[in-house]
């Protein structure tokens, strides 16, 4: 198996991140989304403070540019962090191939048939 990367949420990580949300959390008229620039009731994708699912967002921490350990962190709506990390994501595994009904998508092989 190959060696997995550095871990970008040590223990320096979770201390900087709760000093953070707990900060937006007791100011929130002056607390904004660094990628939005909206207060938490008005971030997401509908402008509704709901991520598009309906769940409700919250203060995030993310990193100015993402899966860089030594970026800065600034103070994150849950909307803007989650999609900003699926695109990472979703580029550091490159091109997705096509599957068996041609979606794109990891290999999956058809389960064979069970004759009866």
């Amino acid at each position: 198996m190959p060696a997995k990367g550095p871990n970008i949420y040590d223990a320096h990580y979770r201390r900087r991140r709760a000093r953070m949300v707990a900060w937006a959390l007791t100011h929130p008229d002056e607390a904004c989304c660094w990628q939005c620039e909206q207060p938490l009731d008005t971030c997401g994708p509908n402008r509704n403070g709901r991520h598009a699912n309906g769940r409700k967002a919250k203060w995030t921490a993310g990193h100015v540019r993402d899966g860089d350990r030594n970026s800065p962190l600034e103070l994150e709506c849950s909307p803007c962090n989650f999609s900003r990390g699926a695109q990472h994501g979703n580029q550091s595994r490159g091109e997705g191939r096509v599957g068996f009904f041609g979606a794109v998508g990891p290999r999956v092989r058809p389960r064979p048939r069970r004759s009866l």
